[in-house]
Order: structure tokens, then sequence, then C-alpha cells
């Protein structure tokens, strides 16, 4: 089934195409897309250090006011 919007708005939040019926036009069916085991992702530094940051930014507001 075509349906573009659902292609490109799986692949924009997954990068993958969520449901194995869609396809973003005739003749271009993706194969193989599925998600990187979750036992094998690695947070990145900025995935460590960003909440750090927000609630430091968030105290000062508060602390401010």
């Amino acid at each position: 089934m075509i349906d573009k919007k659902f292609c490109m708005s799986s692949y924009l939040a997954f990068r993958y195409i969520e449901k194995d019926d869609k396809e973003f036009t005739v003749g271009l069916h993706h194969t193989g897309d599925i998600p990187y085991p979750e036992e094998k992702r690695q947070l990145s530094i900025l995935q460590k250090i960003l909440p750090m940051h927000i609630g430091q930014r968030l105290n000062q507001k508060i602390i401010s006011n």
C-alpha cells in the first residue's frame, strides 16, 4: 500500500519504516529495515550530560524568580 506521509514520518522518527506493508511509492519497497537492537544501543555523551545541564538551567531560573 502506498502511504508516503506515513513512510516519511516513520522514517523521520525511527529511521526505518515501521509497517512492512507501507511503501513510499510503487516499486520502492523497503526490505530489512529493522531497529537497532535495544541491548546494543549506547548513550552518547550528549544524552548523558544534557539532562544535567537542563536541570542546572531550571534551578537557575527557579532561584532567580
